[in-house]
């Protein structure tokens, strides 16, 4: 079995590199996924502005499935969308001007959110969700999980 991994980070320890999604009427060009690896993704100093892509467009295999647990509709968008990696840290990443989710995490066993900053998203008329949306459960039991929860 391959282990792989990536690491998207800044060159600078004192300042952000900036992804500055451009706005335009190619809504499907304005997000990130990544999805199962048996690796590791890191990424750190980061800061995404004017974000945000419709999340039916990702493949169904990975979100929308008739299998899947998950079903989004047209209406909802998010900046990161990140689905069954083995392991994964986000330190110092700030998005802000967004639409929809900042971030949809789903089953991600090993995960470290280190100072992740989200602030106000876009105005719209009409959108579903915002912030943080984390999902986890078990693929083949889909019991519920009981274990204590902590926040800073």
């Amino acid at each position: 079995m391959n282990h792989y991994s990536l690491t998207i980070t800044s060159d600078s320890n004192d300042s952000f590199a900036v992804i500055s999604c451009t706005s335009s009427d190619k809504y499907w060009t304005r997000g990130f996924a990544f999805y199962g690896t048996n690796g590791s993704l890191t990424m750190r100093g980061l800061r995404f502005t004017n974000c945000g892509t419709n999340l039916t467009t990702l493949d169904s295999d990975i979100i929308n499935s008739t299998t899947s647990s998950i079903h989004f509709t047209k209406l909802h968008a998010a900046v990161l969308v990140l689905t069954d990696i083995a392991s994964i840290t986000i330190s110092n990443v700030s998005i802000m001007k967004y639409s929809g989710f900042a971030i949809v995490a789903v089953n991600l066993p090993y995960a470290v959110f280190d100072y992740l900053e989200v602030s106000y998203s876009q105005k719209t008329e009409f959108g579903i969700g915002r912030g943080l949306l984390l999902l986890f459960f078990d693929r083949i039991t889909k019991g519920i999980i009981n274990a204590p929860t902590q926040y800073q």
